[in-house]
C-alpha cells in the first residue's frame, strides 16, 4: 500500500500559528508555506483550532469594579449647592478581539481531522494551549522577566477587552513600565500617563509615548503606596491632575 510522507516542516506549523517561533524560524516557515500546498492547506485548520482553544480558557482579568473605582477617585469633590447634572462619560470604542470569530469550515477528510486533534492534545500536554501561552510565553512576560529583580512588585495592566497590554515592575525607588500592546499615540497632541492607585486620588507618575511596534521599557517615578496602576490617554503633552480616559489598569 502506498503511503504519503508528511511534509517535515508541518511540525513547525503549530509554533508558527502561535507566533512562538524565533524570528528566523518564523521567517523560514513563512517562506516554506508560500510554496508548499500541504502546509498551505493545513495552516488555517491549526489557526482555527488554536483560536477556539484560546476562547475556551478563561483569561485572567482585573476586578470589574477597578476601573470604576479609579474614575470615582479621580472625580473632583462635590460642593454644597444645586445638584449638578451627572457627567456624561465619553463613549469608548469597542476593542475587537485579536482573532475575530472563526468561520465555520467545511468538514475535512478524516486523516486531517485526526491530525488536528493530535496537535490539540500535544498543545494541552505541552502547556501551550490558548491563554496559557499568552500568560507564560508572551513577549510581555519575557520583557518583564528581563527587567525584574527578586522582591520587585509586579502588576499586569489589561485593556477593556481583558488583553494584557503593559506591565509595571516597581522596586529600587523606580517604576518601570513595560509597554507591549498599547496603540501608538500622536506624539504631537497626545500623551500616555501612568497613574499610581492607592489611598486618595490617583497620582501621575510620568508621561510616555507608545511606539507603533515592538516592546518598550519606560522608567518613571516611584509610588511606594500604590496597590494598583492605570494608564490613561490624555490630550496635550502634559499630565493632568486627574485621569480622563483610562485605557488599561491592574492591581499589584
Amino acid at each position: 500500500m502506498r503511503t504519503t510522507t508528511p511534509c517535515p516542516m508541518s511540525r513547525e506549523l503549530v509554533g508558527f500559528a502561535l507566533h512562538a517561533l524565533e524570528p528566523a524560524d518564523e521567517l523560514a516557515v513563512q517562506h516554506h508555506v508560500a510554496g508548499c500546498a500541504e502546509c498551505t492547506a493545513a495552516l488555517p485548520d491549526y489557526q482555527s483550532l488554536l483560536a477556539a482553544l484560546g476562547r475556551a480558557i478563561p483569561e485572567a482579568r482585573p476586578p470589574a469594579d477597578l476601573r470604576a473605582r479609579i474614575l470615582d477617585r479621580a472625580a473632583p469633590p462635590t460642593t454644597a449647592g444645586p445638584r449638578p447634572h451627572p457627567p456624561v462619560r465619553p463613549v469608548r470604542p469597542t476593542v475587537l478581539p485579536r482573532h475575530g470569530v472563526a468561520r465555520r469550515r467545511p468538514r475535512r477528510p478524516r486523516r486531517l481531522v485526526g491530525t488536528v486533534l493530535a496537535v490539540a492534545c500535544a498543545i494541552a500536554v505541552g502547556g501551550l494551549a490558548g491563554a496559557a501561552v499568552d500568560r507564560t510565553g508572551s513577549t510581555l512576560d519575557r520583557a518583564v522577566a528581563a527587567v525584574a529583580t527578586p522582591g520587585d512588585a509586579r502588576s499586569t495592566l489589561h485593556d477593556e477587552a481583558g488583553t494584557a497590554v503593559a506591565a509595571v515592575v516597581a522596586g529600587d525607588g523606580t517604576t518601570r513600565l513595560v509597554v507591549a500592546a498599547l496603540p501608538a499615540n500622536d506624539a504631537t497632541n497626545s500623551v500616555y500617563v501612568l497613574w499610581g492607585i492607592g489611598s486618595g486620588q490617583p497620582r501621575p507618575l510620568g508621561t510616555f509615548d507608545a511606539r507603533s511596534a515592538g516592546t518598550q521599557v519606560v522608567t518613571l517615578a516611584a509610588d511606594p503606596g500604590a496597590v494598583g496602576y492605570a494608564v490613561s490617554l490624555e490630550p496635550g503633552r502634559a499630565a493632568p491632575t486627574t485621569p480622563s480616559r483610562v485605557v488599561a489598569s491592574g492591581q499589584v
